[in-house]
């Protein structure tokens, strides 16, 4: 589920709880945790909009958690703190990974927009010719540092790496094995597995919100979330191993990030290389 279904799925559940749809103030957000636990995301939803309700911020939210968890895209909803709204989402949100995969360089692509062109005056007394000094050429983008995006590619290079070890070894991705052993792969995830997945899944919204900077801040969390994620979850069997569909799972979730940095990395004008 993406952030903007999620933003969809909770504007519907507090329609659903008051009986009648209610405008969402601008000041309702809907954050990562910093640190990967028990759930995906919160939101401030019900202390923002208690107000315009007339009721109390706990008692709102936990109206809007119970309307909530009837959305199967959600697997658990808790009410933390004076109403903020922790929020699971369902395994089953695994299959995002695959459809990054599929959008391939598409995915959070963020298209210039068009140039408009004034139309020129009916007469212009020519101005004398000037001619300004060539700026000095700059590498990337403005206000982004070299070392961040050195993390950056190191774990894009990562990705690519791990992806090529595991299909040497014949890891099939999640979409070429059985659905149902597939599910099975991904029941249970880790909080590791929900973080990286969490932080692909709100990619576009970071590339569509400039600067440079937050971009490349957000891909700095998808690279350190990637390499807790890496570690602790082998995508290649070890010679003994059968091959199953936890590690054609994974493998998916791997091409995903490879996905992300990559796109993430173009957006900013910086190369991807593959060996580092």
């Amino acid at each position: 589920m993406t952030p903007e279904l999620l933003q969809t799925a909770l504007s519907r559940a507090l329609s659903t709880a008051r009986g009648g749809v209610v405008d969402l103030p601008s000041t309702v957000t809907l954050t990562r945790p910093r640190n990967s636990g028990d759930w995906d995301w919160t939101s401030n939803i019900a202390l923002q909009t208690a107000g315009l309700v007339g009721v109390e911020a706990h008692e709102l939210a936990s109206t809007i958690a119970k309307a909530l968890r009837a959305d199967p895209g959600i697997a658990a909803v808790d009410v933390t703190g004076p109403g903020f709204l922790a929020i699971t989402l369902d395994a089953s949100s695994s299959r995002l990974a695959a459809e990054i995969v599929a959008e391939g360089d598409d995915y959070g692509r963020v298209d210039p927009a068009p140039e408009t062109v004034d139309p020129a005056p009916e007469s212009v007394d020519p101005a004398p010719e000037t001619v300004d000094p060539a700026p000095e050429p700059t590498a990337g983008a403005p206000g982004v540092a070299e070392s961040e995006i050195d993390s950056v590619r190191c774990a894009y290079a990562r990705a690519v790496r791990i992806d090529r070890v595991a299909s040497a070894a014949g890891v099939g991705t999640a979409a070429e094995v059985d659905p149902e052993a597939a599910a099975a792969g991904v029941e249970g995830r880790t909080s590791a597995e929900s973080a990286l997945l969490t932080a692909l899944a709100d990619f576009p919204r970071a590339a569509a919100q400039g600067p440079p900077s937050r971009l490349l801040r957000h891909l700095g969390e998808v690279a350190e979330t990637f390499h807790r994620w890496a570690d602790a979850h082998p995508v290649t069997p070890t010679v003994d191993e059968e091959i199953t569909a936890v590690h054609a799972a994974r493998l998916t979730l791997d091409r995903a990030a490879a996905v992300v940095l990559k796109n993430g990395l173009r957006q900013l004008g910086e190369p991807a290389p593959e060996r580092m």
